[in-house]
Order: C-alpha cells, then structure tokens, then sequence
C-alpha cells in the first residue's frame, strides 16, 4: 500500500514514476532496513520545496534515510 501512496506523491510532485525510480527503492530499502532491525514504527515525510522532492524515514532513536530528487 505504501507503494502506491509513494508513487502517488511523486506523480503529483510533476514526477513520472520511472525518473523517481532511485528515490522509491531507496524509500523501499530504508523500510526494509529498519524492519530487519527491529524498528517497526517511523514517521515518512514526503516534501517538495523548490525544484526538489524530498522523503525522509525518521525512526524512534534517531536512525534517519533522507533522500532529494531534483523536479522537473
């Protein structure tokens, strides 16, 4: 579900979801590395300041994945 949520914001931001591709499996693996740790609740932000799609996964003691994709 988080999949599509993800691919809806970037498609909303005036991105196509193939250009984004890097910013999504990164936003994947970041989940995916906090659940193998054991880190089962965060906070995911999606933010588009300027020319620029920004995605944070913030989790419960600090652990953080940002990541910015340049928009058209």
């Amino acid at each position: 579900m988080l999949t599509v949520v993800a691919q809806a914001l970037v498609s909303y931001a005036g991105c196509s979801v193939e250009e984004a591709g890097p910013i999504l499996e990164g936003l994947h693996h970041a989940l995916l590395e906090g659940t193998a740790a054991g880190l089962h609740q965060c906070d995911i932000e999606f933010r588009a300041a300027g020319h620029e799609l920004q995605v944070a996964v913030c989790y419960s003691g600090g652990r953080e994945w940002r990541a910015t994709h340049a928009l058209p």
